[in-house]
């Protein structure tokens, strides 16, 4: 449907819209389709624990209602306006790159307070929930420090492997 409508034209479908009102169950579904549960071990410091959605450009008005609660959107070139991300379309497209753009939640207070209670309460149904349970177990290892240990950082890294694209059908319980 949108395939050969310009980007100028994905995006004035939302201009001069109000920031949309997402309600929890649509972030739910939108989640099961869209969202990452991200943890990425590193040895030299804290290890980087993030909740994110991607979705293209001209999905910016989108982004911004999911940014309503806390969050940020990267690139943080962006500073809300159309001319900006138009530009930073035309800069990516002349480098050969696609028009990502990532709503984030790297906050690990954010994390606790926010994310958490509301997957807890709005759970999801698809392969997705194993991700969420995965990662809540490694921020209650991280919080913990048991990845300090040698047992720990074994069974932190074995997690993280197994989340998102490195999950399969034998590691599903």
């Amino acid at each position: 449907m949108n395939i050969n409508r310009s980007f100028l034209e994905k995006c004035n479908f939302f201009n001069g819209l109000e920031i949309l009102e997402l309600t929890p169950e649509w972030v739910q579904s939108f989640t099961d389709s869209e969202g990452n549960f991200n943890y990425y071990y590193r040895e030299s410091k804290s290890s980087a624990i993030s909740f994110s959605i991607s979705q293209n450009l001209h999905d910016y008005h989108l982004m911004l209602s999911l940014k309503k609660g806390t969050g940020k959107i990267y690139p943080l070139s962006l500073n809300g306006s159309f001319n900006s991300a138009e530009e930073y379309l035309n800069d990516r497209t002349s480098l050969g790159l696609n028009s990502v753009i990532r709503y984030e939640i790297n906050s690990k207070v954010s994390h606790k307070k926010i994310v958490i209670p509301f997957f807890n309460k709005y759970p999801l149904y698809t392969i997705k929930s194993l991700d969420f349970e995965d990662w809540k177990t490694l921020i209650s290892m991280s919080d913990t420090k048991e990845y300090k240990t040698v047992v720990g950082k074994e069974k932190t890294i074995a997690i993280s492997k197994g989340m998102n694209r490195g999950r399969n059908s034998s590691n599903i319980s």
